[in-house]
């Protein structure tokens, strides 16, 4: 969510998650256009909060 010092709540976990692999997909010319990145972004994040993925252990503390 853009705020400054530790994250609070999983919600934030996730949404930082999220957004960084959308960013390096950007970067790195995954996506078609920049619907296709918000609905990885959107879908990705959902998928984490549902606990219906979720990634190992390095990326929950170093993404």
């Amino acid at each position: 969510d853009g705020s400054l010092g530790r994250e609070t709540s999983v919600k934030q976990v996730a949404h930082r998650m999220a957004n960084c692999w959308r960013v390096w997909g950007e970067r790195y010319g995954y996506f078609a256009s920049e619907k296709d990145a918000q609905i990885f972004y959107d879908e990705l994040a959902y998928s984490i909060l549902n606990q219906s993925c979720v990634p190992n252990s390095p990326q929950w503390f170093n993404t």
